[in-house]
């Protein structure tokens, strides 16, 4: 009899144990929810994820929240593909899907044919920008593109003329021309006739290399990203993004947890270091736009910023002798978007730049507004 008794708590204890295996999941997920440009749910929109290494395509359509659920996926690396008609195709390699892990990925369609596509460079250095005639167009045009609240219109003039750090230059770019250079000097001195207090500051020497960290998470996620796209069209695709790309592949995920160690850095660093102070003035490039369409001109003026993810503002402020603008870069720590929006507009509304297109045509600007007074 007792022998029955421990043979019936065996069987029982066998059992359990079989359940609780039975309910343990071995699968990962994608989630998300797609929108457009406003924010509002783009529903039936098709939505397929294709397993890197097996080839094996899973899909499903959006419901009315734009919200899509794609669950029971083998752990391992996939390709997410987003298409309807009226928007250009999202596309991102390298979502890794792991056991028991929903990973969620929201996406903004953009307005185009479904034949173009968006393809994801990387994450990390990814951030909304925009081109308007105003700063409060900027604010307005920010505000609807952002996450809900983050930036809002411009409301309340600043209180009392802002304190400037001012930044000549950046010690990996070529040096600004005499135009680029002359230009922001006299803004500087025009804000300061106005009140605002103008310090003038050298860039930290322990610093000095911190593009090299830009580069490294930039090149590194963009062969990552884009490393299967470059193996489809490598003959379509430039010499330039051919040879970053190469580059990117080849650098380990070493030198990029390193290189992510260091921006976190950087940040705590910069965010000290511009503590006392409204807002930084810094030139936006070395020089006003290249004639031509085969670059669109040299962006390491924003390359700190980017690194950082501090908001950046450039307003115009006179003409180069090409008559092509010329600008002033202001830059705020992290999460100061509307204190740097209204810092901007505050700088705007003492600005004589009377601009480059007026009653609907673009106008010649005369020597006189050159620079400003």
């Amino acid at each position: 009899m007792r022998n029955s008794k421990l043979t019936l708590v065996l069987i029982a204890s066998i059992g359990l144990l079989a359940v609780g295996a039975w309910g343990q999941t071995f699968y990962g997920s994608v989630v998300g929810i797609v929108a457009d440009a406003t924010g509002s749910a783009v529903p039936e929109t098709t939505v397929n994820v294709t397993n890197s290494n097996t080839g094996e395509r899973r899909g499903v359509t959006t419901g009315a929240d734009g919200g899509y659920r794609i669950v029971n996926l083998v752990p391992g690396t996939y390709r997410l593909e987003i298409e309807r008609p009226g928007f250009r195709r999202y596309v991102r390699d390298q979502v890794v899907v792991n056991v028991e892990a929903a990973v969620r990925i929201d996406v903004t369609m953009e307005v185009g044919d479904v034949t173009q596509s968006v393809e994801v460079t990387g994450e990390t250095l990814d951030q909304l920008g925009t081109f308007t005639r105003s700063v409060a167009d900027a604010a307005l045009l920010a505000g609807a593109l952002a996450d809900g609240g983050r930036i809002g219109l411009l409301r309340a003039p600043l209180a009392k003329p802002p304190r400037f750090a001012y930044l000549d230059g950046f010690p990996w770019t070529k040096e600004v021309d005499c135009d680029a250079d002359d230009t922001l000097d006299a803004a500087a001195t025009t804000l300061r006739m106005h009140g605002a207090e103008v310090v003038a500051v050298g860039f930290p020497a322990p610093w000095r290399e911190v593009n090299r960290v830009h580069k490294t998470i930039m090149l590194y996620e963009a062969g990552t990203y884009l490393g299967a796209l470059q193996d489809r069209e490598r003959a379509r695709l430039t010499p330039n993004l051919n040879a970053a790309l190469d580059e990117g592949r080849k650098m380990t995920r070493a030198d990029y947890d390193a290189a992510q160690k260091q921006r976190a850095a950087a940040i705590a660093f910069f965010t000290e270091w511009l503590a006392g102070y409204d807002a930084i003035i810094a030139p936006p490039a070395p020089g006003p736009a290249p004639e031509g369409l085969g670059t669109t001109g040299d962006p390491s003026c924003c390359t700190l910023w980017s690194l950082t993810g501090f908001p950046a503002l450039t307003l115009p402020i006179g003409f180069a002798a090409s008559g092509l603008p010329l600008g002033m870069q202001l830059a705020a720590p992290m999460g100061e978007d509307n204190r740097l929006l209204a810092i901007a507009a505050w700088c705007e509304a003492r600005f004589a730049f009377s601009g480059l297109v007026h009653d609907g045509e673009l106008r010649s600007p005369s020597p006189s507004s050159r620079a400003l007074s």
